[in-house]
């Protein structure tokens, strides 16, 4: 039974707004209510056990007293009163959550499903592998619930706010709150998949340990409520082999000529000697060409190759 979120804001609008956007995140196992007045909510607290509350307004601290809930928390319409409310909404729902995780302890508040790792890695460069992951991710979010995760040692995307990718890894390390929620608290979505925020600086995440990285994958797999988890590799940031055993299925380029072939048969004996079991889970994709880098961007600006590869890939990948 999913749990209960109940928005109440004397701002119906608001509520409704933010609410609306609470429902459309994916991997968020709450069922989502808006209030924007007492009489109501308090009639739908006497039906129904709340969770989670947020209140917001002049009477927000009135109606949290009255309503009885799991874990309850405050928004406020002064940038110096706690979690603001007039941020964008990935920002305010994001410190919700945050909040929840704390106080919630370590119960699993988030749907289980099966959930299946799939990265994509190439051992030379200039395969066009990131392209192809965020192209797989636009394809294949329109059939399930999809998280996207980027491992590149230079994402490119520069500094920004919000948690990111070794955020997420140094709160778990900390004990900081449930895995799972500290997950869906970082997860953003632009349209599309859901994706984290990568490192910065991907040598950012060579100093975590395989026990750390296990229990990362453990929490997406048993708690994130998503059904495909796409990592692109990158430089495998030190630690290639772990991320590469936690992965179900590999998508690897083909080689265009002989280093490149040679590159890849060393890399998939190195994987054999590992006992990775790389052969099995290795689905191949038409590297990208120097004329394929040229073409005009499509959809959501990702190239057309990409979108064909991927679109050829996602039929060989079993995505409930």
């Amino acid at each position: 039974m999913r749990r209960i979120f109940a928005i109440y804001d004397s701002d119906g609008e608001y509520a409704e707004a933010f609410a609306d956007f609470a429902r459309r995140r994916a991997g968020l196992a709450f069922k989502v209510s808006a209030f924007g007045d007492e009489k109501s909510l308090l009639q739908f607290a006497d039906e129904n056990r709340i969770e989670l509350l947020t209140a917001a307004g002049s009477d927000a601290g009135e109606i949290a007293e009255k309503v009885a809930a799991n874990v309850k928390v405050s928004l406020s319409e002064t940038p110096h009163g706690g979690i603001f409310k007039y941020r964008p909404a990935r920002e305010v729902l994001s410190d919700v959550l945050k909040e929840y995780a704390k106080k919630a302890g370590q119960a699993p508040r988030l749907e289980k499903r099966a959930t299946r790792v799939i990265g994509v890695y190439s051992p030379f460069g200039g395969s066009g592998a990131s392209s192809l992951t965020a192209a797989l991710g636009e394809l294949v979010c329109r059939k399930a619930d999809t998280l996207v995760l980027s491992l590149e040692t230079f994402p490119g995307r520069g500094a920004a706010a919000g948690d990111d990718l070794s955020d997420v890894l140094f709160l778990m390390r900390q004990e900081a709150g449930n895995a799972a929620d500290l997950i869906a608290a970082a997860a953003e979505n632009e349209g599309g998949a859901d994706f984290i925020r990568p490192a910065r600086f991907g040598t950012e995440l060579s100093c975590f340990t395989r026990e750390e990285w296990g229990s990362f994958f453990e929490a997406l797999r048993e708690g994130s409520g998503y059904s495909c988890v796409l990592v692109d590799i990158g430089g495998g940031p030190g630690r290639l082999e772990d991320l590469l055993e936690e992965c179900d299925a590999l998508i690897v380029p083909e080689g265009e000529s002989g280093p490149e072939e040679r590159k890849l048969s060393d890399f998939f004996e190195w994987g054999e000697k590992r006992g990775l079991g790389l052969y099995e889970k290795a689905l191949r994709y038409r590297r990208l060409r120097s004329e394929g880098a040229s073409k005009a961007a499509g959809t959501g600006g990702v190239s057309d190759w990409a979108l064909e590869e991927a679109s050829k890939l996602q039929n060989s990948l079993f995505v409930d």
